[in-house]
């Protein structure tokens, strides 16, 4: 183990971002939970098909489905939705910049923004900045967690039925007795 204090400050950074990234993860999993229970999907088909699924396009889905089948708890589930779309946001930054400990013990990211000007935004964070991000994924997590244990699996024609108004499973059975 390396006593030299700049090693040491850079594994410490290292250790908060890869902590960040955890909390994250943890709460992508919490997602994938909602979408395979709102979506009726089974755990293999779900495995594959979000794991080759970005996370923004996986809260596109569950936010049409809570849209769906939500009653009165939806606005709450949106509220967490919405929060996990802000966060991605964070989770690029982290994820995407190259980043290093400051000499007061913050962990700097050296970010560019370039959409229609040049900027370098100055963002550091503290250990209670990071704290604080890990307790937000944490109660999104949960936020997701309860979404999929509201959520009631239907079909896609349950679905359909309830946005159109129409019993679309009595004129299949009605149909098949005909023919």
């Amino acid at each position: 183990m390396t006593t030299d204090p700049e090693k040491l400050k850079q594994d410490y950074c290292f250790a908060l971002v890869g902590k960040f990234m955890f909390s994250f993860a943890v709460m992508e999993s919490a997602i994938n939970g909602a979408i395979t229970r709102a979506c009726s999907i089974g755990d293999l088909d779900a495995a594959i098909i979000l794991a080759n699924m970005e996370t923004n396009r996986k809260l596109y889905i569950l936010r049409s489905a809570v849209a769906v089948k939500a009653s009165q708890w939806q606005k709450n589930a949106d509220e967490v939705i919405k929060s996990a779309q802000r966060q991605l946001e964070v989770r690029n930054i982290v994820a995407h910049t190259v980043f290093g400990p400051t000499d007061d013990g913050k962990v700097k990211f050296l970010t560019v923004k370039a959409k229609s000007s040049l900027q370098y935004p100055d963002i550091k964070w503290s250990v209670q900045d990071f704290a604080a991000q890990y307790k937000k994924m944490s109660k999104l997590a949960d936020g997701f967690k309860e979404i999929e244990e509201r959520m009631t699996p239907g079909t896609s024609a349950n679905i359909l039925s309830n946005i159109v108004g129409l019993d679309l499973k009595a004129m299949q059975s009605s149909t098949k007795d005909k023919i």
